[in-house]
């Protein structure tokens, strides 16, 4: 199993993108051990982080997050799984 950087979302909510992009990871340590290269059906290879995401509690939370996350500046793709407290996200 794979480990997942620590994803924090404030108490107060989410702040925008940028704020999310900067919550994301606070150690590039463990940005590292959660991502590795994936290639897509046409052959664009991408990073792709598995984050677990701390502070979400219900699944109304995951589309905002997800929202954030796809309005943030080089990510391509992400998927946020409330139940299981994780996200994926492919960025380049």
């Amino acid at each position: 199993m794979a480990l997942a950087a620590d994803m924090q979302i404030p108490a107060d909510g989410l702040q925008g993108p940028d704020a999310v992009a900067a919550g994301v990871v606070d150690d590039d340590d463990a940005l590292d051990l959660s991502t590795r290269w994936v290639t897509d059906a046409l052959g664009r290879r991408w990073r792709e982080s598995h984050l677990h995401v701390s502070g979400i509690t219900c699944a109304a939370c995951a589309g905002p997050i997800e929202a954030m996350l796809l309005a943030t500046p080089g990510v391509a793709w992400a998927a946020v799984a409330a139940s299981a407290q994780r996200a994926v996200v492919r960025w380049d």
